[in-house]
């Protein structure tokens, strides 16, 4: 590279031309541009730009100096032949430059090489790809800048660090030599906690004869796993130390670890029902059907691309359904939402937990973290043949870490981005998916509503498909509204859609690449209600609802709403995914934001009955099986508000799993209205029920970053719920110091404030923290002080809880008479049949 142009962010920041330093300018324009390049050949909107240089707080000229900045760059960098292009786009900047002059791109190709040759059994090769890529690290990722830029490059130090454990654990499998040891000696000492490391380290030890320090190795790290993290070693790293202690290590398999299934695998058939009337993509298809060739020289990915509403998914699921037979291990599906008008992308590690228990995993065995749960992933597909359809993905960083490594699974990804790196870094076939043509379109239009209807009106029908430009969304919306209002003419429909303005989502270089006016015909056949509904669904920004949420945004009764929703789904203005809940494809519901926008009066004490809906219906589900919030005095619920009550704890779980993107958003939403008690009191029920599911990681940081809100704007009702939450589940994941702090912490505040009940519940659990901690004469003060409290005031749950307390820690220190005595008090306490 020295002859050229050269970027490099593996390591200070330098860009390079002949082997010279390219003198940039000051830090904004070296921040500007890493950037920039982080992001090559994706556009980069100018409040990125900004974050990256200021942080949170950028000043008011910020937008300025940015400008100033990417100009004194064109000037840096037009001074070196042949460098690239930084473009200027609307809204931020786009940077062009060829992916080989970039050492991060080079080093994602070098994975991606790797990775293939793993697939294609060659685990040696695989190793000197893996090799190739990481000597082009100097250092830390952009060590020498600082601010945001560097968190967002922190995804490439994990890339190099799966990188090394792939590479180390190849060249071990093939004969370690004397420097692979060191260097995984060296790498174990800097990350401890990453077992595949470990495990790579007590093979390369006992294959040299160095049994001994071997076995070191692995109890030195079951001791770092208990005190930092209160868990044993993963059963891959017990078996390979059993193996050791046979002195009989055995090499791994190439690819991805078998993993040892103790639950039962489920074959999923996730595909949703196809949409009729295919027509026009048959070319389309016949790339498709490239991806059921069993050999390995095919594809074994498809990335499906296009504008919004050209039916991407429409041709992914009909082929899906259409090729089902040729997948029996199973057929999954996600929408990743990757343009939701109104809500986020799905993130890699909640697709890989969807992914997971869809194929069977229990909840509780889903590892944290996306380099863990997508192994778990990969593994658990390692010998099936299974299809994978990816609908919506917003980019390839979104996509890539979802992708099966077996040689056996083929996936289909939709997007209305172009993820032209999946071709580079994982040989995926691109499909652009264009508009119809004039006749498949109009055959379309033709199928929907009868080929007399159309020929009769030709004209006006050929101008329909004309402003519809071959877009199916568009012709499928008023092909529905012609139909369901057979007596009007065909040029009444042409007309109107040349006079409405076009959908802002779908402008382009296509005029008439529009939707608003289809949409808009269907909206205004709607009566009153069923228009407010559509409207109101723009000021929710979960994926979908439940009749009953949708009886909350009316302020009507359940049976009212259900009737409500019927006519929107007659007028395939939502879908029933599911019964009791619909959706909104995202162009409708862009549609739907932009007049709850128009007519904000209204969204007010809708948005209100929603958020009240949640919370209320949430504490009613959560409190089932976490008693304890009973101490969280909600707000009074505003008027009209529809609380679902689940019957039984199954029916409370069930709640509470379809409803947990929804509570999420409701959280964001609370936030950005100003309803602080809702939101904190939100987190609580949201915690309660992640900790019952296994999510502990996930609601400890969803319950600090509430508290920190809570300190900032001094409410303390807010602040000693959370400690008390956070020292419960710190307590359960058996980070004691930490569980000891915060119920400290609640403690003080619930005395101050005058809170008799917490007090009570927060020794109490304190009691349980020193059963831990093996105090168990504190244990029996403490829980001897919260039940006379809880006796006083008749809360016979509560007492059993203390009662429980007593009896272990009394019979632990010898009294085993008074122990049982205890016990059998707190079971007399419990409810029948529970």
């Amino acid at each position: 590279m020295s002859t050229g142009v050269e970027f490099r962010l593996l390591g200070p920041f330098e860009v390079l031309a002949g082997g010279d330093a390219v003198r940039l300018g000051g830090r904004r324009q070296r921040l500007v541009l890493a950037t920039l390049l982080l992001h090559n050949n994706h556009p980069v909107a100018g409040r990125e730009l900004a974050a990256a240089v200021w942080g949170d707080a950028p000043p008011a000229t910020a937008r300025r100096q940015v400008h100033m900045a990417v100009s004194m760059l064109r000037r840096a960098l037009g001074r070196v032949p042949s460098w690239g292009e930084l473009r200027t786009e609307p809204g931020g900047y786009r940077l062009c430059v060829p992916d080989e002059r970039i050492d991060a791109a080079r080093f994602r190709a070098a994975v991606a090489a790797g990775r293939r040759l793993v697939r294609d059994g060659d685990p040696a090769g695989a190793a000197q790809a893996f090799r190739a890529g990481l000597v082009l690290w100097r250092g830390p990722v952009l060590a020498d800048l600082d601010g945001a830029v560097r968190d967002r490059a922190a995804w490439l130090e994990e890339m190099r660090l799966t990188a090394l454990e792939d590479c180390l654990e190849y060249e071990v499998a093939g004969g370690a030599s004397a420097s692979v040891v060191e260097e995984l000696s060296a790498l174990v000492d800097r990350h401890p906690l990453r077992e595949r490391l470990v495990a790579s380290l007590m093979l390369a030890l006992s294959r040299h004869g160095r049994q001994s320090e071997a076995i070191a190795v692995y109890r030195r790290t079951a001791d770092v796993l208990a005190d930092e993290l209160g868990v044993d070693p993963s059963s891959a790293l017990a078996e390979r130390f059993t193996e050791i202690l046979r002195t009989a290590p055995a090499a791994p398999p190439p690819g991805d670890a078998p993993v040892v299934v103790d639950w039962q695998p489920v074959r999923p058939r996730q595909l949703p029902m196809p949409r009729s009337g295919l027509v026009g993509r048959t070319a389309e298809s016949a790339v498709l059907d490239t991806l059921r060739q069993p050999d390995d020289d095919g594809p074994r990915l498809v990335v499906v691309q296009g504008t919004a509403g050209v039916g991407k998914t429409a041709l992914a699921l009909h082929w899906a359904h259409r090729v089902a037979a040729h997948f029996p291990d199973g057929q999954l599906y996600l929408d990743l939402r990757g343009f939701d008008a109104s809500g986020a992308p799905v993130a890699p590690e909640e697709a890989l937990r969807q992914l997971v228990e869809a194929l069977g995993v229990p909840p509780e065995r889903v590892p944290a973290g996306v380099p863990a749960r997508a192994a778990l992933f990969r593994s658990v597909l390692a010998d099936r043949r299974a299809l994978l359809v990816l609908d919506n993905a917003r980019d390839a960083e979104q996509v890539r870490p979802l992708l099966p490594g077996a040689p056996g699974c083929r996936t289909v990804v939709t997007s209305r981005a172009e993820l032209t790196s999946l071709a580079v870094t994982d040989d995926a076939r691109l499909l652009l998916l264009g508009l119809l043509p004039e006749d498949a379109a109009f055959a379309l239009l033709a199928a929907r509503l009868g080929e007399e209807r159309v020929r009769r009106d030709e004209p006006a029908a050929r101008e329909i498909v004309r402003r519809c430009a071959g877009l199916p969304l568009a012709l499928t919306v008023i092909a529905a509204r012609a139909a369901a209002r057979a007596s009007f003419p065909l040029r009444t429909l042409a007309d109107d859609l040349a006079a409405d303005t076009p959908l802002d989502v779908l402008a382009g270089g296509a005029p008439a690449a529009d939707a608003r006016a289809a949409i808009s015909w269907s909206y205004r056949t709607l009566g009153v209600r069923a228009a407010l509904l559509f409207r109101l669904i723009g000021v929710h920004g979960g994926p979908d609802l439940s009749v009953a949420a949708a009886a909350g945004l009316l302020g009507l009764p359940v049976a009212a709403a259900r009737d409500t929703v019927r006519e929107l789904t007659t007028a395939h203005l939502a879908v029933e995914h599911a019964p009791g809940r619909f959706a909104l494809h995202d162009l409708l519901r862009a549609y739907a934001v932009e007049l709850g926008r128009d007519r904000a009066t209204d969204a007010a004490p809708a948005l209100r009955r929603l958020i009240d809906h949640y919370l209320h219906s949430a504490y009613a589900a959560v409190r089932m099986f976490t008693p304890r919030l009973a101490r969280v005095e909600l707000p009074e619920p505003a008027p009209d508000t529809v609380v679902e009550r689940p019957a039984d704890s199954t029916a409370a779980y069930r709640w509470c799993d379809l409803e947990y993107p929804n509570l999420v958003e409701t959280v964001r939403t609370t936030g950005a209205h100003g309803l602080h008690t809702h939101r904190w009191q939100l987190v609580c029920a949201l915690g309660g029920f992640l900790d019952r599911r296994g999510w502990r990681d996930d609601a400890v940081r969803l319950h600090e970053s509430e508290l920190d809100r809570a300190r900032a704007s001094g409410d303390v009702r807010a602040q000693r719920h959370l400690h008390h939450a956070l020292g419960v589940l710190q307590k359960r994941h058996r980070l004691l110091r930490s569980a000891d702090r915060h119920l400290a912490a609640a403690l003080e505040l619930c005395r101050r404030s005058g809170d008799e009940g917490g007090v009570a519940d927060v020794l109490t659990d304190t009691a349980v923290l020193r059963v831990h901690e093996g105090r168990d004469g504190d244990a029996v003060a403490l829980a001897e002080t919260a039940l006379g409290y809880y006796r006083q005031h008749d809360e016979p749950a509560n007492e059993a809880i203390a009662l429980n307390v007593l009896g272990w820690s009394t019979a632990q220190l010898g009294d085993h008479l008074r122990g049982m005595l205890y016990r059998t008090a707190a079971l007399n306490l419990q409810p029948p049949g529970s």
